[in-house]
């Protein structure tokens, strides 16, 4: 570390020190709507540098401009907002003065303890913070304003929730230490990231479709169906399946060393051939006297633990709608191959209630809400809430889920679909 940047570490740390000390204050130092003199021109000068104060130069003239600048500024860390300058407001004009100058050529240390030094940005703030803020999120296709305002609004707070859903943060809408590492430092301007909306997007789209992984539209949105092709890229050539097209993604994806969907489908299934059990027997389960839901379930159980690869409809790996595909052939029912398809095309009987779902059910979701189309992801009822599914999440395998416990679910469910007799 050179000397000039622990030396602004260490002024920074003093600060703090000095913010939970006991300050000399007097209480000649108070001012309000009607003072005048230098130190009220000290306090216009200061506003101006956190870039509060409306008004072209400082008069020395506490007035309704100074007034309603004190307010911005209070509400913009956390003070009581009567516009009256005490011994709080004092202090974290000066203070947090000093350490955005300290600050600007510091290390990654020092600005993480400023940013906790100087507390959390969120709705209502005003200034070049919130600017550099909008700016970031413009560049990743999240900020869809016209302009850059500066202004913390619904928009800027929208924006931020959802760089924070595709990284798996709290998704408050609140810029604090952990948002804004991965907002300047974790991801780089060359990601790519789902909820964006670019031409960069588009030509990943276009990629990913040429080598056969994304079979949708070119629309230049990173919704669920461009995520999930991306992780299976990733799967395919060992990389971080994080749906994230960062720079080695984007490396390989761009280059010779990238394989088809065909190639990589082969190379999984092949790879996971000697992990899945042997499937029960549908004859033998039937002269056992079991009913045809008992033997769906019993099919469908021994997947359990079988790999989530895109596009792909067994025996050893699937995608959705591949596995309700290949376990409801077994009994000579051929279901749509997409889930959009196999939801809203008109067959067997729709159930709305979940309630009334019985074990063999189909049963569709709503997990990405921004397609327009009420059934994005397909599994097969066990009863009790409980379903099967193979699954493109974390887990990226057969699991089972239960969509009355977890909130996801229970807050996606569209309907369900009974095509047993």
């Amino acid at each position: 570390m050179k000397m000039g940047k622990k030396i602004t570490t260490t002024i920074i740390i003093f600060l703090v020190v000095c913010m939970l000390s006991v300050s000399v204050f007097a209480d000649g130092d108070i001012l309000k709507r009607g003072s005048k003199g230098s130190e009220v021109k000290e306090l216009q000068e200061l506003l101006m540098e956190h870039g509060v104060f409306d008004y072209s130069k400082a008069t020395g003239y506490f007035g309704k401009i100074t007034e309603d600048s004190v307010k911005k500024f209070q509400r913009n860390y956390d003070l009581k907002a009567d516009g009256i300058v005490g011994e709080q407001t004092w202090t974290m004009l000066r203070t947090a003065t000093v350490v955005k100058d300290a600050v600007q050529n510091a290390d990654d240390g020092a600005k993480k303890l400023s940013t906790t030094l100087l507390g959390t940005i969120s709705k209502g703030m005003e200034g070049e913070e919130i600017k550099k803020i909008q700016e970031r999120l413009h560049e990743l296709g999240l900020y869809g304003y016209a302009r850059i305002t500066g202004y913390y609004g619904s928009i800027t707070k929208d924006a931020v929730k959802d760089f924070q859903k595709a990284y798996g943060l709290k998704q408050d809408g609140v810029v604090g230490q952990q948002t804004m590492e991965k907002l300047f430092s974790t991801y780089k301007e060359t990601s790519l990231i789902p909820g964006m909306k670019s031409d960069g997007v588009g030509e990943l789209q276009k990629k990913l479709k040429e080598l056969g992984y994304y079979s949708y539209s070119v629309d230049k949105d990173y919704g669920a169906k461009t995520r999930e092709a991306v992780i299976y890229f990733q799967k395919a050539h060992e990389l971080k399946s994080d749906g994230i097209a960062g720079t080695q993604t984007k490396q390989i994806l761009y280059s010779s060393a990238a394989i088809t969907e065909q190639d990589a489908r082969r190379n999984l299934s092949t790879a996971y051939d000697d992990k899945v059990a042997d499937e029960p027997d549908p004859d033998k389960m039937s002269d056992a006297g079991k009913s045809k839901a008992q033997q769906v379930i019993e099919i469908a159980k021994s997947k359990l633990g079988s790999r989530y690869v895109y596009a792909t409809e067994g025996p050893n790996t699937f995608d959705c709608t591949g596995f309700t595909c290949y376990v409801f052939k077994k009994f000579d029912i051929a279901l749509p191959r997409t889930a959009y398809d196999q939801g809203y095309e008109q067959y067997g009987v729709k159930i709305t209630d979940p309630s009334k779902l019985e074990p063999g059910d189909l049963v569709f979701f709503n997990t990405n809400k921004t397609d327009g189309d009420l059934s994005d992801h397909a599994g097969i009822y066990l009863g009790n809430g409980d379903f099967i599914h193979a699954n493109s999440g974390s887990a990226m395998s057969v699991v089972i889920s239960n969509m009355n416990s977890q909130d996801f679910y229970k807050q996606a469910f569209s309907w369900g679909r009974r095509v047993l007799d």
